[in-house]
C-alpha cells in the first residue's frame, strides 16, 4: 500500500511552496481570456448603432462619447466587442468583474473604450 507525504490536492483547492525575495510583494499573474465569451461581437456600423440604439436607449446614438470612440474604432477595422463580467461566475470571471478590465489588460492592441468594475 502507498502512503502520500505532502501535499494532497482535490478539485475544491490546490498548494503551492514557493520562494521569493520579498514575501510582501505581489506576484504578477498573466492569463489569457476570450473576450467573446462574456460579450458581443460588433464588426460594422449597423451592428453598433442597432447595439446602441437597443441596449442604451438613445435616440441619437452619435451625441455618446463611446458609441464616438466605438465608431472610430471600427472606422480602422477594429472589432468591438461589448459584454459584462459576473462576480456569480468562474473563477476568471470573478476576478475580471473585481478588477476590471483596466487594471488587468496591458496590451497596446486593445483600446478600453469602457471600464466599470464590479463591487
Amino acid at each position: 500500500m502507498k502512503q502520500r507525504n505532502g501535499f494532497v490536492s482535490n478539485s475544491s483547492s490546490s498548494s503551492f511552496v514557493v520562494a521569493i525575495k520579498n514575501a510582501k510583494k505581489k506576484v504578477k499573474i498573466e492569463i489569457e481570456v476570450d473576450l467573446t465569451r462574456f460579450g458581443k461581437i460588433i464588426s460594422n456600423l449597423e451592428e453598433l448603432q442597432g447595439h446602441w440604439k437597443n441596449n442604451y436607449c438613445y435616440k441619437d446614438v452619435t451625441s455618446d462619447m463611446k458609441y464616438q470612440h466605438a465608431l472610430k474604432a471600427i472606422s480602422e477595422g477594429k472589432t468591438i466587442i461589448v459584454g459584462s463580467f459576473g462576480s456569480d461566475g468562474e473563477t476568471v470571471e470573478q476576478l475580471l468583474c473585481d478588477k476590471g478590465l483596466k487594471d488587468l489588460v496591458n496590451d497596446e492592441n486593445i483600446e478600453i473604450i469602457e471600464n466599470q468594475g464590479g463591487y
